[in-house]
């Protein structure tokens, strides 16, 4: 009886201690799982942060590149203009020429 008894006494402690033992090893998962969801949220919210900056600068970029389209046209405007002002002061010029060779 005492031998049941001490077999008994010796299997509680250890079913007491393998309680132990899993207690502290889901309390030690739990504040893993807990500590990687914190990383991937802020994980994600830097991703979504940096996918609005990508957002912000390619229109920033797409409106610098309208504005430089914008001027390019003009500058064409530009360039054609004095194109046919210095096509009229040469011909002014011809002119002038032929009128002060007659006099």
């Amino acid at each position: 009886d005492a031998e049941a008894q001490q077999s008994f006494d010796f299997l509680s402690e250890q079913l007491h201690g393998l309680r132990r033992a899993f207690s502290t090893l889901s309390d030690v998962f739990v504040e893993e799982v807990d500590s990687l969801r914190a990383e991937q949220k802020a994980q994600a919210q830097a991703l979504r942060t940096a996918r609005a900056e990508v957002r912000r600068l390619k229109g920033e970029a797409e409106a610098r590149a309208a504005e430089g389209s914008a001027h390019a046209e003009r500058l064409d405007g530009l360039e054609a203009r004095v194109e046919r002002a210095s096509g009229e002061v040469q011909a002014l010029a011809r002119d002038a020429g032929k009128a002060s060779s007659s006099s």
